[in-house]
């Protein structure tokens, strides 16, 4: 995966974060190797959903 398509991801989520006052920089979260199991994130709103 290319460094640019990471700092994408986590500012497409980070946006919608943005609103409830936490701001990260995407260049320390693909530092940190922080990363978003897209997978798991549908399954829980499928749970909360129900």
């Amino acid at each position: 995966m290319s460094f640019d398509k990471e700092i994408y991801h986590h500012q497409e989520w980070l946006g919608l974060i943005q609103p409830v006052g936490l701001v990260v920089a995407p260049p320390a979260l693909v530092r940190a190797q922080a990363y978003i199991d897209s997978a798991y994130t549908i399954e829980l709103q499928q749970r909360l959903l129900n």
